[in-house]
């Protein structure tokens, strides 16, 4: 593939296919991956049954090990210490495949951009629950509207503290 530079681009798999090198002997490893947005919910047990419903929906597909990476924290968030491990883990070759329960545990926006990127670094992505159980249209539009409005919110309340007269922590 050229670039718009000029420049030539080799997938990865490629130059090990030309290599000989054999991927079929390949470990194949399932990331499962767990998010909830507040710790009362992790205390309620709701990121452990997410966790044991997707080892039990992708139990029997033949993997060689299973992780589990978790995260508490909000969707909108790219901070997020368990999907940057994710993705770190996908980026060094670690795992074969990453299963969720829904698309918005993963990310509340651009689940495209994170299901090309691990594509690109060989990884099979799982949304182990379809469509059919999931909110009607405009109340997912509503959760995602206040989602982001609480995002927003939370950053210029965590500014107005660094402007605070005395506040010498931030600067």
């Amino acid at each position: 593939m050229r670039t718009p530079g000029g420049k030539r681009r080799v997938p990865e798999s490629e130059i090990r296919r030309l290599r000989g090198e054999v991927q079929g002997n390949r470990q194949r490893v399932l990331a499962i991956y767990g998010r909830v947005s507040s710790h009362e919910q992790k205390a309620k047990g709701d990121l452990d049954r997410q966790v044991a419903h997707i080892r039990t929906v992708m139990a029997g597909q033949g993997f060689d090990r299973i992780i589990a990476v978790t995260d508490v924290a909000s969707g909108l968030s790219d901070r997020r210490k368990g999907l940057l491990r994710l993705m770190e883990l996908a980026r060094r070759g670690e795992i074969t495949d990453v299963a969720v329960t829904y698309e918005d545990r993963l990310t509340r926006f651009g689940f495209g951009f994170l299901a090309r990127y691990f594509a690109s670094h060989g990884v099979r992505l799982h949304v182990v629950e379809g469509q059919e159980d999931r909110k009607p249209l405009q109340e997912e539009l509503v959760d995602d509207l206040l989602a982001i409005v609480a995002s927003f919110a939370g950053k210029l309340y965590g500014l107005g503290a660094t402007r605070r007269p005395g506040n010498w922590c931030r600067q």
